[in-house]
């Protein structure tokens, strides 16, 4: 077995196990401290995740520009993007289409996510 198709079943696999939405990134997140993000409520539980995609992209000047990310698992980080940057468009592409069906079911307002 290869390590692409453990990786992708390991992944489809985590995604049967949330079928409500709880866990919306797949990243470990970023702390720093005295860092002084403002988030909404509904972003505060995903604080850490959100964090670590605002590290990666604050130099980055966004503005009308069209973003996909690799291996975007269930769109959150997409999502936090779209709601955050004026960006023209986002696409996200990931290995696991359970990862992709969530995506696209809780995010369908926001992000097109294929794979």
């Amino acid at each position: 077995m290869t390590l692409e198709i453990l990786f992708k079943s390991f992944f489809d696999y985590i995604s049967t196990l949330d079928d409500d939405d709880t866990m919306s990134f797949m990243n470990f997140g970023y702390y720093v401290s005295g860092h002084d993000l403002k988030l909404d409520i509904q972003q505060e539980p995903y604080r850490y995740c959100i964090q670590l995609y605002q590290h990666v992209i604050q130099d980055i000047g966004l503005i009308d520009k069209d973003i996909v990310e690799i291996g975007c698992g269930r769109g959150g980080g997409g999502k936090f993007i779209l709601s955050n940057y004026e960006i023209k468009s986002y696409i996200g592409m990931d290995l696991s289409p359970s990862a992709i069906d969530l995506c696209n079911r809780y995010n369908h307002d926001k992000c097109r996510c294929s794979n």
